[in-house]
């Protein structure tokens, strides 16, 4: 009876450990990890990159942007500004350029020249004590070498450049006569309140081209009329002068002529 019952025994033990046996000889497959048949996963099944950076072909960025940023080479055909911005600027067609007419360079007033200047028409003063719009006469010498007179009293007498004169405004000093009174009795000529000129006026030459060449009072004189220094007042100059002569002192009846010149000296404002 007690064989019996460890035979039993032994029999069931046995059973169980050949059970056990049997769990552990298992095909080989069954046990293997997850990780090698992920690997061996099919080829159909999408696949995900290792990173999250998106390439190029998955974002919206245009592939032209990198280019417009990208300085153009000076060899590359396409106009620069056609790069900048999605607007191409249509580059305008070619008009003709028209040619200007020649226009004349006008000559400087300010120096005058003798080539430049016409010949003097008026004599002008426009002073508060002083005013004078006079016709210019052209005269020369007289028979005993003088410097002839205007024939007309409310005229002056321009001596004139072809009897060695010079044109006022040109370098050289340019001389203008006028008489002080007329015949009659009380009766006055234009330049009788020349004496009144002060240093620091204006007197003007107004030429036949209409230039207004305008002369600055820089002097006066009073001269006896055998003392009056002829060559400083009609003689070459370095500067553009112009003189201005009248009778003054006393009349002397034998010889019908005042004893003494007034002279106003003026030079060519600039």
């Amino acid at each position: 009876m007690q064989k019996s019952y460890l035979a039993l025994v032994a029999t069931v033990i046995l059973s169980l450990l050949l059970a056990a046996c049997g769990a552990s000889a298992s095909p080989a497959a069954s046990t293997q990890p997850p990780t090698k048949v992920a690997r061996a996963a099919p080829a159909d099944t999408p696949t995900t990159s290792p990173t999250s950076t998106p390439t190029a072909a998955a974002t919206n960025v245009p592939t032209r942007a990198a280019a417009t940023n990208t300085p153009t080479p000076a060899s590359d055909p396409t106009p620069k500004r056609a790069a900048h911005g999605s607007k191409v600027v249509k580059k305008p067609s070619p008009t003709p350029t028209r040619r200007p007419s020649p226009t004349p360079t006008p000559r400087p007033t300010s120096t005058p020249t003798a080539q430049a200047l016409g010949m003097p028409s008026r004599f002008v003063v426009n002073t508060p004590d002083v005013k004078i719009d006079a016709h210019i006469e052209y005269v020369g010498q007289t028979a005993d070498g003088a410097m002839d007179v205007p024939k007309k009293w409310e005229d002056v007498a321009w001596y004139q450049k072809s009897s060695g004169g010079y044109v006022p405004g040109e370098k050289g000093n340019a001389v203008i006569a006028g008489h002080l009174d007329a015949a009659c009795a009380g009766c006055t000529a234009v330049f009788w309140k020349l004496h009144d000129l002060r240093i620091g006026d204006i007197v003007s030459i107004v030429d036949t081209n209409g230039r207004v060449i305008r002369f600055r009072v820089v002097k006066k004189a009073v001269y006896y009329n055998d003392d009056a220094p002829l060559y400083r007042i009609f003689g070459p100059s370095n500067t553009a002068n112009l003189n201005l002569i009248t009778c003054d002192g006393y009349w002397n009846p034998q010889a019908k002529e005042y004893d003494r010149k007034l002279v106003v000296y003026t030079t060519m404002v600039k």
